[in-house]
C-alpha cells in the first residue's frame, strides 16, 4: 500500500527564547517493510544548522541547531510511504527450542537485545497477568503473542490521553485500560518478563475506528529468531502488517518522541499544536 502522511506541530511562546540542540523524529523509517518514496521538511525559523543521522535503532532524525532567540517554532514534514509487509506471518523459527518460553535467544544474540530484555515492572499484577497468558497459550512463543495482543484488546478499554508518558504496566492492570501507549508499554514489560525482546515503535495507521484520527498511534516490536523485529499491535489486537507506518522504535518510549530538547527562557509558557493527517494512494 500507498501512503501520504502529513504531520506539522507548532510551538509559541509567551516570549522569547533560545533553543538548545533538538532532535526531529518526523521521517518515517526505511527497512525491509516499508520505503520512503519522498520525504519534504519545513522549519520556521531556519536553523542555523541541520544534520540527518540514524539512531540507535536505525530511524532517521534531524538534528536541529538554532543561534538565535525566537518566541515560536513550528514542523510540517510531507512523506510518501509505501508498505510492503503483506504477510506478518512469512518466517519461521529456526529451532524447535524457540517455540517454547521462556525464550532463550543464543548467548550473542542475547548480548545483542539486552537493553530490549531489561525488565522494569515486577509488580505482583504484572507477573500474575504474565503467567496467566503463559498458562492459556501452553508456553508456546507465537501463541503467547497472539494471546497477549488479543487478550488485551478484548478486555481492555481504550481511553484517548493526549500527553503524559506511558502509563507503567501494574497501572494499566489495575486499571484495565489506558492509551495506546499504555498498552503497548504492558505488552513490552510481558514480553520481557518471558524472555522476549520487545521495543516500542510511534508510527500511524489507517482504517480503523479503535485509533483516533489525527492522533500519532503506537505499538510493539519484538525480536523472534528467524523474523527478525515483528510488530504486534495490542491497541487493535492484530499483528502489524501493511497498514501500519512506523516512525521511530525504541526500548524506551522517551525516545520515539516527535521532538526532544530543551530550550532557555526566563519565564516562558509554552503552548503546542500538531495535525496529523494520513491518506491511503492509489498503489501503482
Amino acid at each position: 500500500m500507498i501512503f501520504n502522511v502529513f504531520h506539522s506541530i507548532s510551538y509559541r511562546y509567551s516570549t522569547k527564547v533560545f533553543f538548545e540542540p533538538l532532535i526531529l523524529r518526523l521521517k518515517p523509517r526505511s527497512d525491509a517493510f516499508q520505503k520512503v518514496e519522498d520525504f519534504k521538511l519545513e522549519i520556521n525559523p531556519k536553523p542555523s544548522g541541520i544534520t540527518e543521522g540514524n539512531d540507535l535503532d536505525g530511524a532517521q532524525a534531524h538534528y536541529l541547531y538554532f543561534s538565535d532567540q525566537h518566541d515560536f517554532l513550528e514542523f510540517k514534514a510531507q512523506s510518501t510511504v509505501r508498505t510492503k509487509n503483506h504477510n506478518p506471518f512469512d518466517f519461521i523459527l529456526p529451532a524447535e527450542e524457540f517455540n517454547h518460553l521462556p525464550l532463550k535467544y543464543p548467548q550473542l544474540l542475547e548480548a545483542e537485545l539486552a537493553p530490549y530484555l531489561l525488565v522494569e515492572d515486577r509488580s505482583p499484577e504484572c507477573k500474575g497477568f504474565t503467567e496467566q497468558v503463559m498458562m492459556e497459550s501452553q508456553r508456546n512463543t507465537l501463541a503467547f503473542l497472539i494471546r497477549l495482543t488479543t487478550y488485551i484488546h478484548e478486555t481492555f478499554k481504550i481511553s484517548l490521553r493526549e500527553t503524559g508518558h506511558p502509563l507503567s504496566p501494574q497501572e494499566v492492570l489495575i486499571q484495565r485500560g489506558g492509551a495506546c501507549r499504555d498498552l503497548t508499554h504492558l505488552f513490552m514489560e510481558v514480553c520481557r518478563l518471558v524472555g522476549i525482546a520487545a521495543r516500542y515503535v510511534s508510527g500511524y495507521t489507517l482504517g480503523d475506528d479503535r485509533v483516533v484520527e489525527g492522533e500519532l498511534h503506537a505499538w510493539a516490536e519484538v525480536y523472534l529468531p528467524g523474523g527478525g523485529w515483528r510488530g504486534y499491535d495490542p491497541t487493535l489486537g492484530l499483528a502489524v502488517a501493511e497498514r501500519h507506518i512506523a516512525l521511530t522504535s525504541n526500548r524506551e518510549p522517551f525516545w520515539t518522541l516527535p521532538l526532544t530538547g530543551s530550550f532557555r527562557g526566563d519565564g516562558a509558557e509554552t503552548t503546542m499544536d500538531y495535525q496529523v493527517q494520513v491518506q491511503a494512494l492509489p498503489s501503482k
